[in-house]
């Protein structure tokens, strides 16, 4: 699974953050909610959405990734989530 945030600029000029959950294998959008201000509370309640519609959907996770952006917070960090360009443990790497 892949997680990043991408920027929509709507037509009254502002900005609109959409963060996305996507399982990398099926290039299927598991999980996607916007904003126009994220915060470290709204971050962590879509980690919390996103484990509900996991558990719903029956999807096994193994591992998560993200990019390095300053938009994300430590308490979104998952067990197992990795940022891209970090060193993943040799035994996840066959998973």
């Amino acid at each position: 699974m892949a997680c990043d945030f991408l920027t929509v600029d709507t037509v009254v000029l502002g900005t609109l953050y959409v963060l996305v959950f996507i399982e990398i294998h099926s290039r299927r959008i598991l999980y996607a909610n916007c904003c126009f201000h994220p915060n470290s509370a709204w971050e962590t309640q879509q980690a919390r959405n996103l484990t509900w519609e996991l558990s719903r959907l029956e999807v096994p996770v193994q591992l998560a990734i993200h990019d390095r952006d300053a938009k994300f917070v430590d308490a979104v960090s998952l067990p197992h989530t990795f940022p891209a360009g970090s060193q993943v443990p040799l035994g996840s790497a066959g998973a």
